[in-house]
């Protein structure tokens, strides 16, 4: 797999030094087939990275470091970056965390991985002006994790094969972001091994939400 994803990757070079290099006359299409070589090659490199992440999670999850930690502490850090970088979008993005201290045991990356997939698809799919949320609070016995976007939600046939592999539900979100169909697998894998669960709510034109529960730790 680390060789296929080689190829793609130089695949995507040589479509870019081409389009830069080449003297074609302005009616040709040669630069617009080059640019959709190097998108698929770029496409196709994710794909193969987020396949080899999930099986590295599937077979390989005993290597995962979890450590009992604070959550809003953890947490904290990477929904400040997440909000940083919106700063220059017209979405609002914002967020809540535990007034108290709540402990939960977390291999603390990877996690982020899943508040990483989980806010970007959110802003994908919730046009200029929408709102995306996240809050994150102590329920009996887990930490409630809940993601939720004013955004145009998800069709209620392909909801029950949403956390599926290559599911049918992928798209391109709003401003063309294309996606390998793997992030919500990678997500519900991540969720999983931490003994949590992950689960959504949408309604077309008015939103979907995400919600993780995850024990939490004495």
């Amino acid at each position: 797999s680390h060789d296929l994803s080689g190829s793609f990757a130089m695949v995507e070079q040589i479509a870019d030094y081409l389009h830069r290099e080449l003297q074609v006359p302005a009616d040709s299409r040669v630069p617009q087939l080059l640019r959709t070589l190097e998108t698929t090659s770029q496409n196709s490199r994710r794909m193969i990275r987020d396949l080899l992440e999930i099986e590295f999670l599937a077979s390989a999850n005993s290597d995962m470091k979890r450590t009992r930690v604070e959550v809003g502490t953890v947490l904290r850090e990477s929904l400040d970056q997440l909000q940083q970088g919106q700063e220059l979008l017209g979405q609002r993005f914002t967020y809540s965390l535990p007034t108290e201290p709540v402990y939960t045991h977390l291999d603390v990356n990877k996690f982020s991985q899943v508040l990483n997939n989980l806010v970007s698809n959110a802003l994908k799919f919730t046009p200029d002006g929408g709102q995306v949320h996240v809050a994150v609070e102590p329920c009996p016995g887990c930490v409630h994790i809940k993601v939720q976007d004013s955004g145009i939600g998800i069709p209620a046939d392909v909801l029950p094969r949403l956390f599926e592999r290559f599911t049918p539900a992928r798209r391109p979100g709003l401003r063309g972001e294309r996606t390998t169909g793997l992030g919500l697998v990678l997500c519900k894998t991540i969720v999983e091994w931490h003994k949590g669960t992950i689960s959504v709510a949408s309604r077309e034109g008015q939103g979907t939400a995400f919600t993780v529960e995850i024990p939490q730790a004495d």
